[in-house]
């Protein structure tokens, strides 16, 4: 199973994703594939600091994996089940810290390989990615080809999962469940 996991910063969405993956895992070994690369600024130290303090007693086994995500597979069992955390910052080390210098497609082409491949090869697949897109600020246009790029991935990633959700203000929001095409046919009992 596939499930994308989409919110702001600090909506929730981290948690909501590791208590989900925890609940689908059935047979195998619960995997955080982290992606963000520790830099020299205190803002990265202090998130994966915290991110280590949520995950801190649910079994997680953290597999670093800031670039080429499907190497992690070198590391993880076929039957386990995996939180990519998050999207977001893998896109930016493809684009930006991997050196490999393309316009944004083949980084979206790389990644979308990774994440297939994965999925094929885990029990469950919960991948968390950024809303950053609601702001109205204008970027440059580096920022804005990185901005569109988290965009495309966004969409076909919610096209072939199984589950699509956004965190709202720590409210989990379905926007397409496993049997049905869109929210607004989970019928709500009142």
């Amino acid at each position: 199973m596939t499930i994308l996991i989409l919110g702001g910063s600090g909506s929730g969405k981290s948690k909501f994703a590791e208590n989900c993956l925890i609940e689908k895992n059935k047979s195998g070994v619960c995997y955080y594939l982290a992606t963000m690369m520790s830099g020299d600024d205190n803002e990265s130290a202090n998130r994966i600091k915290r991110h280590r303090e949520m995950r801190k007693g649910k079994g997680f086994v953290t597999v670093e994996q800031p670039y080429d995500i499907e190497k992690c597979l070198d590391r993880t069992e076929r039957d386990g089940s995996i939180l990519l955390e998050d999207l977001s910052n893998l896109l930016a080390n493809e684009m930006f810290a991997n050196k490999k210098n393309d316009n944004g497609n083949d980084c979206i082409r790389r990644i979308l390989k990774g994440i297939k491949t994965i999925a094929v090869q885990s029990e469950n697949l919960v991948i968390v990615s950024n809303n950053i897109f609601e702001d109205g600020i204008e970027y440059d246009e580096e920022t804005q080809r990185y901005i569109r790029s988290l965009g495309v991935l966004n969409a076909e990633i919610a096209s072939f999962s199984d589950e699509v959700w956004e965190v709202v203000c720590g409210i989990p929001v379905p926007v397409r469940l496993q049997n049905s095409q869109t929210a607004g046919e989970v019928k709500l009992q009142v």
